[in-house]
């Protein structure tokens, strides 16, 4: 539908042609804006009310006056939504005295509104968050301390046996639900599924460790032992034996007991302390997309691992694949958020 400029403008010109070039001839001047795909109802309207009346211009808008969506209520919602972005269709509707559907009008085609998914973060205390800030400043300082200091991370995380017990949402496409069978509408789900415990690290450069995969839960023994001195020495020998290397860990309790730190400084290896770690940050740690993207080509498989070994075999092979493939790039940019958390805060990356 035209707008009354729109249509002012076009009766205008055909008035214009009509009066000079058409003389006076309506058949003429129509043959001439045919082409332009005017409805012959609107043209021989405009010639209508310029024989009959000696105007060219509309004297009122078209179609019925506006009384829901005036320019009072467009300010309404867009004051509404500008003070509480949270608040439903639902309640906001409610307290416009709008029904929902025109209130979702009103947003999508009048304002231009859209809703958005919010980021989910970790729930951090207030003094999560200042520890966080302080020792995100100071990890990014103490990665330029040494030059070509390179940042390797640690995690663990379980993984079920059966890769539909991965967690995540399922889809199925039909025309009518009535005619599809059951197995296909649900996503049946243990209580207490088979789990592997996983461990890897990964470097800022984003080589991956091979894993250590274990039926039993993580011991700092076990840590030590199996993680730090079969897997993580021989890595950092590997890709940085002549380069300086900062080991960040998570802050669960074996990572930090007794004999791992005596362990750490016996090998030389520069690690974080637990004071100077940033609590509940998992937006500042890559490896946490890492572990996601894994488990999502994990559930991809069809068959549940029939066993431990089976499992290591194609876990490793994921895991192998996902940091060919996205490793660098999910940890390019750590030094970056480091940096940005100091200065912005914990929720600004």
């Amino acid at each position: 539908m035209l707008s009354k400029a729109e249509r002012d403008a076009l009766a205008e010109r055909v008035i214009s042609f009509y009066c000079d070039s058409g003389a006076f001839d309506s058949k003429v001047t129509w043959l001439h804006f045919k082409s332009e795909g005017i409805p012959s109802s609107t043209f021989y309207g405009i010639i209508k009310r310029y024989n009959e009346e000696k105007r060219v211009k509309t004297n009122f808008s078209s179609g019925r006056p506006v009384k829901i969506m005036t320019p009072k209520v467009l300010r309404a919602v867009d004051n509404l939504y500008a003070g509480n972005p949270s608040i439903s269709e639902t309640q906001a509707a409610k307290k416009l005295k709008l029904s929902v559907s025109t209130l979702g009008h009103i947003k999508r085609k009048k304002l231009g509104m859209k809703a958005r998914v919010k980021v989910t973060k970790p729930k951090a205390s207030p003094e999560q968050q200042v520890r966080s800030v302080q020792n995100s400043g100071k990890l990014y300082r103490k990665l330029y301390r040494k030059k070509g200091t390179v940042l390797i991370m640690d995690d663990e995380t379980y993984v079920p046996a059966d890769p539909s017990q991965v967690p995540g949402r399922h889809f199925y496409t039909c025309r009518d639900p009535e005619n599809v069978s059951i197995e296909h509408k649900i996503a049946q789900k243990a209580k207490f599924p088979k789990r592997f415990l996983v461990w890897q690290a990964i470097d800022e450069l984003g080589n991956v460790s091979r894993p250590f995969i274990s039926e039993s839960t993580m011991t700092a023994e076990i840590y030590k032992k199996h993680c730090l001195k079969a897997i993580l020495s021989k890595f950092i020998k590997k890709h940085h034996e002549n380069a300086p290397v900062l080991f960040w860990p998570d802050m669960a309790t074996v990572h930090y007991s007794k004999p791992v730190i005596a362990w750490l400084a016996e090998n030389n290896i520069d690690s974080v302390g637990k004071d100077e770690n940033c609590p509940n940050l998992p937006q500042a740690r890559p490896i946490e997309k890492f572990w996601a993207l894994c488990k999502a080509e994990y559930a991809k498989e069809k068959n549940p691992a029939s066993n431990l070994e089976d499992f290591k075999k194609r876990w490793t092979e994921i895991s192998k694949k996902v940091a060919s493939e996205s490793g660098l790039n999910l940890m390019k940019g750590v030094r970056a958020k480091l940096l940005k958390i100091s200065q912005n805060g914990v929720f600004s990356v």
